[in-house]
């Protein structure tokens, strides 16, 4: 109370006036506190997790840990400005703080995490200009109370994109990793247990596709919205995907009728033989065959021949077909 103390923000000099045994002491007394200043340098763009919303958690930091905080940006030749933290106060108390600050900071730094989706699952994803990409985001941010989510799903060329898993990329905060996960596989999941898969010879490919996709087109009617059919013409897959039960047991009848009326039986036979059954011999026995509705052809290794149609069609035509392959060798 014997000293008069003279300081001001702009000047970095504590002046005292007084008796020289009243100052002495005093100085003493100041130079007893074990005080500290740390810096530290972060992204301009991390400084809101330092300040808060409103200043929210700055003016939290100074009266848990009893510090002081300066915040502000400094300019630099780097592409992104530089935000300067400074922290002043008893060193246990500016230490702790600091530690807090850099918690903080990790807990809020963006990254990324990846789960693999199906062809199909991505193309639902997709359609409609990714709106339901849109509204899983929607729904990350509503849960975990951020703006720091971004989701884009791989794309693929179309000679591609019926045969390769790609990756839904999320970005995210660290401090909500664990949920946004739960919250994306779980979605994923509900949209997989939607997708039917079933397989067929693979000559029937073509007719499950129909001219230029109409089949498939008439399949994807009967699933009604978000209905979705992809065939895989390498192997004969084909995959159905429908928001309702019904709507994919609709596509699934269609399918089973279409290969109920194109059931395929080969008939061995030599390469002579064939060429006299597509030839001026076989023209009744052929003609015959077509109108009947049943579809023949040379098989590909051209050591059979194919007959698709109704299983009861199939199979009296096979019989025809070997009893004119019997009465040629005759």
């Amino acid at each position: 109370m014997n000293v008069i103390f003279e300081f001001s923000i702009e000047s970095s000099l504590l002046k005292m006036r007084g008796r020289e045994e009243f100052v002495n002491a005093a100085k003493a007394h100041l130079m007893s506190f074990d005080l500290s200043l740390e810096t530290l340098e972060i992204p301009n763009s991390d400084s809101g997790v330092v300040v808060g919303k409103g200043g929210a958690t700055i003016n939290r930091l100074v009266t848990e840990h009893n510090v002081s905080i300066e915040v502000f940006h400094v300019k630099s030749k780097s592409p992104n400005d530089i935000t300067t933290v400074t922290v002043s106060g008893y060193r246990n108390d500016v230490s702790e703080a600091i530690k807090e600050i850099k918690d903080l900071l990790f807990k809020n730094e963006v990254i990324e995490f990846s789960v693999l989706v199906s062809p199909m699952v991505r193309n639902k994803l997709l359609n409609n200009s990714g709106q339901l990409i849109k509204n899983l985001q929607k729904d990350l941010n509503e849960a975990c109370e951020s703006k720091h989510y971004s989701i884009r799903c791989e794309k693929f060329d179309d000679d591609e994109e019926y045969v390769s898993l790609s990756n839904l990329t999320v970005r995210t905060t660290r401090m909500h990793f664990e949920k946004a996960e739960k919250i994306v596989k779980e979605k994923l999941a509900l949209y997989e247990s939607t997708k039917y898969t079933m397989q067929i010879d693979v000559e029937l490919v073509p007719v499950i596709i129909g001219p230029k996709g109409s089949t498939i087109q008439s399949l994807k009617a009967l699933g009604g919205p978000g209905a979705n059919v992809q065939v895989d013409k390498l192997n004969g897959e084909i995959q159905l995907m429908g928001d309702t039960e019904t709507g994919r047991n609709a596509m699934k009848d269609a399918i089973d009728n279409l290969i109920t009326e194109n059931q395929i039986i080969k008939v061995p036979m030599e390469h002579i033989h064939i060429s006299d059954l597509f030839g001026q011999i076989g023209k009744d026995i052929r003609s015959k065959i077509q109108q009947s509705g049943v579809y023949i052809k040379i098989d590909d290794s051209e050591t059979s021949v194919s007959l698709r149609g109704s299983i009861d069609k199939v199979s009296l035509y096979q019989a025809v077909a070997i009893i004119f392959l019997c009465e040629y060798k005759k």
